[in-house]
């Protein structure tokens, strides 16, 4: 897998994910976990710089 492709689909997963949860009123409740989210991102971007050096 190219390192374009694993972007993409990791923002597709995450624009799915986030109206998934729009619709069903659930990002209020989960906006105080925010954090938690955003430490996930950081070690799924430390994966994707490791396993796709250039």
């Amino acid at each position: 897998m190219q390192k374009r492709t694993f972007t993409v689909l990791v923002i597709l997963v995450t624009a799915a994910a986030l109206v998934g949860l729009n619709e069903f009123d659930m990002l209020e409740y989960l906006a105080r976990y925010v954090f938690i989210f955003l430490m996930g991102f950081y070690f799924l971007g430390q994966f994707a710089q490791r396993r796709f050096k250039p």
